[in-house]
This record gives C-alpha cells, structure tokens and sequence, in this order.
C-alpha cells in the first residue's frame, strides 16, 4: 500500500511533466484553434489537463 506522501509526490509529478508538454506543445492554443471552449466553469485546458493527468496517474 502507498503512503499519501508518495501518492501526492507522484500527482505533483505528473502534474509538472504535464504542463510542461502542455506549454511546450502550445496545446491551448491547439485547443482554442479546434474551438474547445466552455461557456461556465473551469477553463477547457484545465479540464483537458486534468484528464491527461488522470491517463497518466
């Protein structure tokens, strides 16, 4: 069984390697460019990292 510790390090992680390709890769601008885009709520890049951080957990 995992500690929390270890489980928060690796969700930070992955949270960091995750944004680093988002801002090297210009996925929002790639999201925007395809009209991903909400009219309430949580911003689409941020959905959209969250659900590559969730594949990749």
């Amino acid at each position: 069984m995992k500690s929390i510790s270890q489980t928060t390090q690796q969700m930070e992680s992955i949270s960091k390697k995750t944004s680093a390709f988002f801002r090297r890769y210009h996925v929002g601008q790639i999201l925007r460019a395809a009209n991903a885009c909400k009219l309430k709520g949580f911003s689409s890049i941020l959905v959209f990292l969250v659900l590559v951080s969730i594949i990749f957990e």
